[in-house]
């Protein structure tokens, strides 16, 4: 995926897979709004009620998404529009495991705030402030009637659905069932 021109510049921040999915997709369906956080454990208590700055992060083990995340280009982008080249100690594919080696304090970890509510020991986490702001995001569901999908991969999306509904049951309602194309995908939240 490549940038947009002016993202460097500090203009769009979505990428070209986001801005196809935009206009491909005749139906975008917003699911939740959202802002990521960075969290720690006591290992970093001395971070506790301060508020860092992006540099002063990179002090820091970072752990986060792998890079072929939006996640991850997410924080990049943001990390270089400080002049900043973030170079995290751990890349994972699973926000779990984010919150698990944080908890053993392997570093700092950041992930969706939503992901930190539903964390069996959250408890002995706390969020990491920043002295620059974190644009909040959305999670949002994109389909288009135009492209048919198997009825495998339909019912893989009933069951996807029924999930969200599970964890944000206002959100989603089963007669908004898309039968055609579908993907799931973060976005900056404009304003």
């Amino acid at each position: 995926m490549r940038r947009t021109p002016g993202d460097r510049a500090g203009g769009s921040d979505r990428c070209q897979f986001t801005e196809f999915l935009s206009r491909k997709c005749s139906e975008c369906e917003k699911i939740k709004d959202f802002q990521d956080v960075f969290i720690a454990n006591e290992a970093f208590k001395e971070l506790k009620g301060k508020k860092l700055s992006f540099k002063e992060l990179l002090d820091y083990p970072i752990l986060m998404l792998d890079r072929k995340s939006t996640t991850s280009e997410y924080l990049h982008n943001l990390f270089l529009q400080n002049q900043l080249d973030l170079v995290p100690e751990i890349e994972l594919s699973s926000n779990d495991l984010l919150i698990d080696l944080a908890s053993i304090g392997l570093g700092i970890a950041f992930i969706p705030d939503f992901c930190l509510s539903q964390a069996a020991d959250s408890d002995s986490l706390f969020i990491v402030e920043t002295k620059e702001s974190l644009p909040e995001r959305e999670l949002v569901i994109a389909h288009s009637e135009k492209v048919p999908v198997s009825k495998a991969a339909q019912v893989v999306f009933i069951l996807f659905l029924i999930c969200l509904q599970t964890l944000f049951p206002a959100k989603v309602s089963p007669k908004e069932l898309p039968v055609a194309a579908a993907f799931i995908y973060f976005r900056i939240k404009y304003h």
